[in-house]
């Protein structure tokens, strides 16, 4: 046990460096969606397909990961600062995370 939360503290940080990550509890999902396997998500009214990525292209620019016991991680672009040596170039709304997320450039 103690190896797996090691584990899954590593994959986190892991994560953290290069994203914003949150985590959603699990939620009902509405009667429409009742059927749908995997976690509803009710920012975008949508359900999130179990145990894969799953990144819409619908203008948030976020991935979400729908585990077995009904919780997502939710990862989004982390802010980003440019400086004249290394510009921030803006993301692209039309592509999927992490794809349409601000980026540094540098020269």
């Amino acid at each position: 046990m103690q190896k797996m939360l090691i584990l899954f503290c590593v994959t986190i940080f892991a994560e953290v460096a290069y994203s914003a990550v949150s985590l959603l509890h699990p939620q009902e999902k509405p009667a429409a969606l009742a059927n749908q396997p995997g976690c509803y998500i009710p920012e975008i009214n949508q359900v999130a397909p179990p145990n894969q990525l799953y990144a819409p292209v619908n203008g948030k620019c976020k991935q979400y990961d729908c585990r077995d016991h009904g919780w997502t991680f939710i990862d989004s672009c982390d802010d980003v600062t440019g400086t004249p040596a290394c510009p921030v170039i803006a993301g692209d709304s039309s592509r999927p995370y992490p794809n349409c997320c601000a980026r540094r450039v540098c020269k």
